[in-house]
């Protein structure tokens, strides 16, 4: 069988591109030369432990984001049965490198349909707008595409595999990621809306944090994008 995100993830994705156009006051996504959340990405422990705020719109990522590569179910199950535990133990380096993947490879897409969103007004100067934006690692919409085969360029299966060197070189680090985690825990804390009251709300974190679909979902274009597979080496979709 093979794996696919689906269009709802595509959505909750572009959320961030929609707030961040509405909202100075919103978390950011970190892009610098294409790449998202690049200071996480090249930091070496010469550049010191990053602090809180200095986390905060990468932890924003990770809880909005990333979480959906594992799925809100598995994620909620997850804490339900390792309490003490955080997303850090589930969350993997290829579904880290995966998210960036899909955020980068749709980015200049959802900041189009932002655009059209803004100046049309009609259905008609809608559907009429002459978009130009493309993804920039899997094939347009509506190509076809080979059977078997998931989509993705070969610069794009090239990419991921970076990605997943980049995010295990710096989260198998172990300081940064004690860092990380202990930062994780003060966010929870105080961000996360949990479903029992916690004794020790430092400690427990919410581990089971029930995900909420309008806590993340504002104004999105209404773009339904096709589903992507995850990239193999030979290009064939993921088997699970």
């Amino acid at each position: 069988m093979q794996s696919y995100v689906s269009s709802n993830i595509f959505r909750l994705f572009a959320v961030t591109i929609a707030a961040d156009r509405k909202d100075d006051d919103a978390p950011k996504w970190h892009v610098k030369d294409g790449r998202l959340f690049d200071e996480i990405r090249s930091w070496t422990c010469d550049d010191g432990l990053l602090g809180y705020d200095e986390l905060f719109d990468f932890m924003y990522y990770i809880d909005k984001f990333a979480s959906r590569v594992i799925g809100k179910r598995a994620l909620a199950k997850f804490y339900r049965m390792n309490r003490s535990k955080t997303i850090f133990d589930k969350l993997t380096t290829q579904q880290m490198a995966y998210s960036i993947l899909l955020c980068e490879n749709m980015m200049e897409v959802w900041e189009e349909e932002c655009v059209v969103k803004e100046t049309c007004r009609t259905k008609e100067e809608i559907e009429a707008y002459n978009r130009t934006a493309t993804p920039k690692y899997h094939v347009k919409k509506g190509a076809k595409i080979e059977k078997y085969h998931d989509g993705w360029t070969n610069e794009g299966r090239a990419y991921l595999k970076t990605l997943m060197q980049e995010f295990g070189r710096v989260f198998g680090d172990i300081d940064f990621r004690t860092n990380l985690v202990d930062h994780w825990r003060t966010y929870v804390a105080k961000n996360h809306r949990t479903s029992y009251k916690r004794a020790r709300a430092v400690e427990t974190v919410g581990e089971v944090e029930e995900y909420d679909e309008e806590d993340t979902l504002l104004d999105l274009p209404d773009e339904n994008f096709d589903q992507m597979a995850l990239p193999c080496d030979d290009g064939a979709g993921s088997e699970v």
